[in-house]
Order: C-alpha cells, then sequence, then structure tokens
C-alpha cells in the first residue's frame, strides 16, 4: 500500500513520458491518453488547496482518481524499461499509448492498450523481484526461475463472468507455447480483475486512516474469494504443465488527506502443484518472490 503525492505522481510520468521520446514516441505519446492525464494532474495540483474545493473537480473526482491511477502505474514503469531492448519494448509502448482516456469507453478494439499496460507492469514487478522477464507475443512474457523457463500468458477481465473463459483460453495458449519450449518449461496464468473489483476506480471506503493493512486485507480477501471460485479449473491445470495462477487487483482508496493519493495492488498466487513434485521448490520460490512484491506495494 501506497500514499503518494500529486507530485510525485505527476513527476514520475513526466520522466516516463520523456523517455518515450528517446525511443521516437515523442508525437505519439504528445497525443496520448497520458498526456491528458499529465493535465489533470497538474490541473489538481493547481487547485487542490482551494477552498471550498472546486466544483469541477468534485464532479469529476472519479475522472480525475482515474488519472492519478493510471499514471502511477504508468510512472513506475521507468526503472524496468530503462534497461529493456529498446527496439522490443518501445512496439508495447507504442500500444499502450494509444485506447481511451476511460476504461468505461474500452471496447472489445479499443482495450489492447490497457492489456499491454498489465503485461509491462507484470513484467516490471518480475523484474523487481529479481527475476529476468523478456517480453514477447507467443507467451506475453517468459522468465528463468532456478533454470527453469516459465512462460506467461496475461489476461486482462472486465467481468468475472468470463473468469474460467479467458484461463482456459490462457491455458490453450500455453500448452502452444509449450511445444517449442525448453525441456520442463513450465506455464503461469496471470489474471488482472482491477476492473471487475472497481470498475470505475472509484476510491473504495476503509475504516481507519491509519490501518494500512486494512487495505491490502481488502484485496487479498476479495482475490481469495475469486480464486476459490475456479478452484475445479486450478486442480486441472498441473497436468497440462501450467504451475500456477496469478491473480492481480489493484484499486484506488479513501484517502483522509487530499494532498496525497491511496493506491493498493495485490497479488494472489494460486499454485496448482502437488507437494512433493518435482516442481514444487521452484514455484514456492516463485509465489513467495511475488507475495514479497505484494507486502511491499
Amino acid at each position: 500500500m501506497r500514499d503518494l503525492s500529486y507530485e510525485y505522481i505527476l513527476q514520475n510520468l513526466d520522466h516516463t513520458l520523456a523517455f518515450c521520446k528517446t525511443i521516437g514516441l515523442g508525437p505519439i505519446a504528445e497525443k496520448s491518453r497520458f498526456a491528458h492525464y499529465r493535465r489533470q494532474i497538474a490541473h489538481l495540483l493547481d487547485v487542490i488547496e482551494t477552498r471550498p474545493i472546486p466544483r469541477e473537480l468534485v464532479e469529476h473526482q472519479d475522472e480525475y482518481r482515474i488519472a492519478l491511477t493510471e499514471s502511477a502505474e504508468f510512472g513506475n514503469l521507468l526503472p524496468y524499461l530503462q534497461q529493456c531492448d529498446r527496439t522490443r519494448v518501445s512496439l508495447k509502448i507504442k500500444a499502450c499509448l494509444s485506447g481511451p482516456v476511460l476504461p468505461s469507453d474500452e471496447s472489445s478494439t479499443s482495450n489492447q492498450a490497457r492489456n499491454l499496460q498489465f503485461e509491462l507492469y507484470l513484467a516490471s514487478v518480475l523484474w523487481q523481484a529479481g527475476f529476468q522477464p523478456i517480453l514477447g507475443e507467443h507467451p506475453d512474457l517468459k522468465c528463468e526461475v532456478d533454470g527453469k523457463w516459465f512462460f506467461f500468458e496475461c489476461k486482462r477481465l472486465l467481468s468475472n463472468a468470463k473468469l474460467k473463459k479467458r484461463i482456459n483460453e490462457a491455458r490453450k495458449q500455453i500448452r502452444r507455447n509449450l511445444l517449442t519450449a525448453p525441456h520442463g518449461a513450465r506455464g503461469v496464468v496471470a489474471v488482472s480483475l482491477s476492473m471487475v473489483l472497481n470498475p470505475a476506480q472509484r476510491a473504495l471506503p476503509i475504516q481507519d486512516e491509519h490501518r494500512r493493512l486494512e487495505r491490502l486485507e481488502i484485496l487479498a480477501d476479495w482475490l481469495k474469494s475469486q480464486a476459490e471460485s475456479v478452484q475445479d479449473e486450478l486442480d486441472e491445470l498441473y497436468h497440462q504443465k501450467i504451475v500456477a495462477v496469478l491473480f492481480y487487483a489493484a484499486s484506488p482508496f479513501e484517502n483522509f488527506d487530499l494532498s496525497g493519493y491511496e493506491f493498493g495492488q495485490y497479488f494472489d498466487c494460486r499454485s496448482s502443484v502437488r507437494t512433493g513434485s518435482v516442481d514444487y521448490n521452484t514455484v514456492q520460490k516463485f509465489a513467495r518472490a511475488m507475495g514479497a512484491m505484494a507486502a511491499q506495494y
């Protein structure tokens, strides 16, 4: 859980947009949804101390919150992006810069931008956790854990009614990818449920401004319920060399201090591996690493 100042979010966003210019994406970045978010955050900084708070800010607070949420995530990608192969990563960033300003305006043909943002975010987290993710197309990501290749397929859902379907889609994609993979390679399905948890990205209520762990518990309990709803599917995955499903959710939370922004993220790594199996220790190491990253966030 992080308390982020608006200045910090804007600074990180500016640095990441500047990086986009260095890889030839300056004109695209200047017309992107993130340029729009930048203007919103700069305006927020100009008027946040005004009392009473301007009506425009109150009436459009959900839109400002989306600008902060998406900018905070995109801005924090920079350390990872800087060490990537620029030719490979520029294609992902270019696609990420597109898409509608509001998630509610997404369609099946315009959701690719945020889908790729989730891929880049997961790659960044894997990198921070000490792994060396490689961006690709088939699979979306791959990295080595204890000398064993893990192939990731990333799915970002807009409705939990399709959770089982999307897990099965990822399973089929991974199975195809594993046909030409190194011996011992395994699959991981990564599922973002942020839009299921909080479609409008409104601030989730909390009871006590001093209980930071309360935010973590809200996300952990909700993701646990989502994972348990598809437990039958998870139990069958290991027979097809899928060793884990990584559930993810993020949301803004109520903040008692108007000068900052409270944002929470959490991973729930569900292993499909049986105790004592050949993959057990490797998957446990991966799950511990992702759990440690969840605690940091």
